[in-house]
């Protein structure tokens, strides 16, 4: 037995085999004390015992063996609890736990103490959870119902998560996620409840959806503000069009006024035919480009189909011709205010350069137009041309006070204008539009005080020409009288349409409106029918469906102020055999007539 205590004072969970006592006395107390030392059994002395030793060594080894495994199995499990409880205790979530049937709260991490702002964990320990709730009822108490509706979901589906509405014990309202999650212990049903606040989140969710309201909201203002301004942008520069087409059309208009009214009033100079042919001439000239203007303003936004007519063009001839037609600009105003302003040229000889006339008398038109308006006091402007390899240069120089640089790097812009009021900074984006349409370039050379030179280069090699368009030749007149009805709402042009007509030797019968046509072609017989487009009641196109229908054979020929544009599509009207631009000359209309009237009836 004194072996037996000695080899037991080492510990057993130590000990590397198991201890039997065996004594020769049944004595309990040695007994009882081998055994609290950690002796796994005993054993008394006897024959019996003896012989059933081998048996009881075996029994006892394999109980050792168990034990040992049990013992192994704790140490892991008193790991993991720490290890569980090291979690519990720094997790930034809050763990609580509420046992059935009260479901009241039984323990609680730092983390829950320090959401809920308890004192400490006994301060809500024994507490119902929904005490915590900040729903009231009318007499005080906390809201109990949805609580329990909470735990008893997450009792029948093992886990429910939701967020949450709370209460802290400081009183203050605060949100959070909550996992409950179903465990059976001892027995007993408990619910671990995992808390996280996401009041901050919730804070910034608000502020963000906020901010997006916001957001929103300025957008759908900015929104109704832009398409106010856009509307007034739209007015403002639909404005400054039509003050920039009066613009052209006064220059266009100021020979016609003048020349005629010279003419008007000055009968004695009728004699002289030569001044008067001249003039009627520039006249007729000038009225001619006016309707180019409006040629070109039914185009703006669309794409022609094809470009303007090309032609030869003798630079030289054009600068005396423009200079002529400006001469009421330049000279006259001279006379009035005391002061002079010379126009000189230095024109050397120029090949031939492939262009739209008009658009290039435009040009320099602007450019002599501009020159005057820089020489308020008087100067000279001078028009020079020479060759430059395979360009023809065209300069337009003043005397007058020039141009800073500031003020030469923007000249080109739209809207750009050191006239204020008077000058809306159209005609030098026009005037370097046409010379670029013209593959060619323009150029302003100025400084203070030394007067100002625009250089237009326009290209006369043979690689950048094409093929001219030559002015139609003289179309044939008819060889008998040609029976014409003339329908226009408008006497004038019923006049015009008349005089050209007649002068070529045609009847010619003119009614203002549709139905009038139509009266007048059940009691007479007529060649070719010219109608406007545009009349009240009923309208070219209707005229000529109702012509077709009772004189099928009969030539319908369209007066349109859209006349290119429809020309441009290359498709004829229904009903329509050919199209009159408007205005039209005695010419044009010669030959719609005999491209429409069949020939046995020339």
């Amino acid at each position: 037995d004194g072996r037996a205590m000695e080899v037991l004072t080492t510990p057993p969970e130590n000990a590397p085999f198991p201890v039997v006592v065996m004594t020769a006395f049944g004595n309990q107390q040695i007994v009882v004390e081998v055994m609290k030392a950690g002796a796994l059994d005993y054993v008394v002395k006897s024959p019996e015992a003896f012989a059933e030793m081998p048996h009881t060594v075996e029994s006892i080894f394999r109980e050792w063996k168990l034990l040992q495994k049990h013992k192994q199995v704790e140490a892991t499990l008193r790991a993991n609890e720490a290890q569980l409880r090291d979690f519990i205790t720094n997790t930034r979530d809050a763990i609580m736990t509420l046992e059935s049937p009260s479901w009241k709260f039984t323990s609680g991490n730092p983390a829950a103490v320090k959401m809920l702002e308890a004192k400490n964990e006994a301060e809500f320990i024994a507490h119902f959870p929904w005490e915590l709730s900040p729903e009231r009822q009318p007499d005080g108490r906390a809201s109990v119902e949805k609580v329990q509706a909470m735990i008893e979901t997450a009792v029948r589906a093992g886990t429910h998560f939701f967020e949450w509405t709370g209460r802290r014990f400081s009183g203050e309202v605060f949100q959070a996620e909550v996992l409950l999650t179903k465990v059976e212990r001892d027995g007993k049903i408990v619910i671990q409840a995992t808390g996280r606040d996401i009041t901050e989140r919730k804070w910034w969710e608000k502020k963000l959806q906020d901010t997006n309201q916001q957001l929103t909201d300025v957008l759908a203002e900015l929104r109704r503000s832009q398409a106010e301004i856009i509307k007034n942008e739209n007015l403002r520069i639909l404005g400054q069009m039509a003050s920039g087409i009066a613009h052209d059309f006064n220059n266009t208009l100021a020979p016609i006024v003048g020349f005629s009214e010279l003419l008007l009033k000055n009968p004695e100079k009728l004699a002289d035919q030569e001044q008067v042919r001249q003039r009627l001439k520039i006249i007729h000239t000038c009225a001619t480009d006016a309707a180019r203007i409006v040629r070109q303003l039914r185009e703006l936004g669309q794409t022609p189909a094809t470009g303007g007519a090309l032609q030869p063009i003798d630079l030289n001839k054009l600068i005396r011709q423009t200079i002529e037609l400006t001469e009421s600009r330049w000279k006259d105003p001279g006379r009035q205010n005391g002061t002079t302003i010379d126009v000189v040229t230095d024109l050397l000889p120029v090949p031939l350069i492939i262009g739209e006339e008009f658009a290039i008398r435009e040009v320099l038109t602007n450019l002599i137009f501009n020159a005057v308006d820089a020489l308020p006091t008087g100067g000279t402007i001078t028009l020079r041309t020479l060759v430059n390899g395979h360009w023809a240069d065209v300069w337009v120089t003043d005397t007058g006070a020039g141009l800073s640089e500031e003020v030469r790097q923007h000249i080109f812009e739209p809207f750009f204008t050191t006239k204020g009021k008077f000058g809306l900074g159209l005609g030098l984006v026009m005037v370097q539009n046409v010379v670029r349409r013209h593959g060619g370039t323009v150029e302003v050379e100025s400084e203070p005080g030394q007067g100002t030179t625009f250089k237009i280069n326009l290209p006369i090699s043979q690689s950048q020409q094409t093929t001219p368009v030559m002015p139609a030749t003289s179309a044939t007149k008819m060889t008998r009288a040609v029976r014409v009805l003339v329908v226009d709402d408008e006497p004038l042009l019923c006049a015009i349409a008349e005089a050209f007509l007649t002068g070529d030797g045609q009847t010619v019968k003119t009614v203002a409106n549709g139905a009038a046509a139509l009266a007048r072609l059940k009691t007479s017989k007529f060649d070719v029918v010219i109608t406007d487009k545009g009349m009240p009641e009923m309208d070219g196109d209707q005229l000529a469906a109702s012509i077709k229908q009772s004189w099928p054979n009969l030539p319908v020929i369209l007066m349109t102020g859209f006349g290119d544009m429809l020309k441009a599509t290359g498709k004829l009207p229904p009903h329509i055999n050919a199209i009159l631009s408007k205005p039209f000359t005695q010419e044009e209309l010669r030959a719609v007539l005999a491209k429409v009237v069949p020939a046995a009836s020339r």
